[in-house]
């Protein structure tokens, strides 16, 4: 049978107390980590996206009017900073409507331009449009208005 040494027993505290504290000093930076890796997965999900729009609105463009194209828009969804969504153009007298922003909850994580070629994007109403949710089916479509080519830019409810 094993007998217990009362040294053995007085150093057991201590011992517990390390740990406990090597482990309390360690998790936030565990934590911050992980987060900061959720958060570089997600910007970058978003941002493939916006480019996929972007490359869809050129080849509209370029193949002229009349020319429609479909997009799947699957955002990322933080569990920290919350909803992810994408605006594509705006009003067309706007210089938005030459860009794709893309945001993280409420702050702004980027903008990509359409100036090479330069390309206007606008809904049917004349504004943005917003993106969100975790599935979308936009449609991009090249039509011609006011002497100039623009990209209509919708959700494609077919």
């Amino acid at each position: 049978m094993k007998s217990f040494d009362i040294k053995g027993l007085e150093g057991l505290p201590l011992k517990l107390l390390i740990v406990f504290l090597l482990i309390s000093i360690s998790t936030p930076v565990v934590l911050e980590g992980l987060q900061s890796h959720e958060r570089t997965v997600i910007v970058t999900g978003l941002r493939a996206e916006a480019e996929e729009i972007r490359s869809a609105a050129i080849s509209a463009y370029i193949a002229g009017p009349g020319n429609v194209r479909s997009v799947d828009v699957t955002l990322p969804i933080s569990s920290r900073n919350g909803q992810g969504r994408i605006e594509v153009g705006g009003s067309v007298e706007s210089i938005e409507s030459f860009s794709i922003r893309y945001w993280l909850g409420d702050n702004l994580i980027g903008t990509l331009f359409l100036n090479e070629p330069p390309v206007r994007m606008t809904s049917e109403d004349g504004n943005a449009t917003i993106v969100i949710g975790v599935g979308a089916h936009l449609k991009i479509s090249c039509v011609e208005g006011d002497g100039d080519l623009r990209i209509l830019v919708g959700e494609d409810v077919t």
